[in-house]
């Protein structure tokens, strides 16, 4: 099957738009997250974790590494991941559900 120029335009327009929407709701769902994490909820920390181990299975098999960006953000995850369960990000989520049990 032979594409003209415009079908190849039309596709790879609609590529690049589905992508940005999907960068969008990926990067509002992290945002959504990391605020509720904020606010010591430790559901939010469990899921964030899971996206960690997710992306840290993706750069051992090289699927995620294509860009530098998609680099940096799996590397990004997987560090926030590690801080969010340090002494002191156990204690603050251990108050906040303290202060919410009150």
């Amino acid at each position: 099957m032979t594409l003209t120029d415009d079908q190849v335009e039309a596709v790879a327009t609609t590529a690049i738009a589905v992508a940005v929407v999907v960068s969008v709701i990926v990067a509002a769902l992290y945002a959504l997250f990391a605020f509720k994490l904020k606010a010591g909820r430790n559901w939010a920390r469990i899921v964030l974790t899971i996206i960690a181990v997710v992306a840290l299975l993706s750069l051992t098999t090289g699927a995620s590494v294509s860009t530098v960006v998609g680099l940096i953000g799996n590397v990004v995850a997987i560090i926030a991941a590690v801080l969010s369960y340090l002494p002191k990000s156990n204690a603050y989520i251990a108050a906040v559900k303290r202060s919410r049990q009150s």
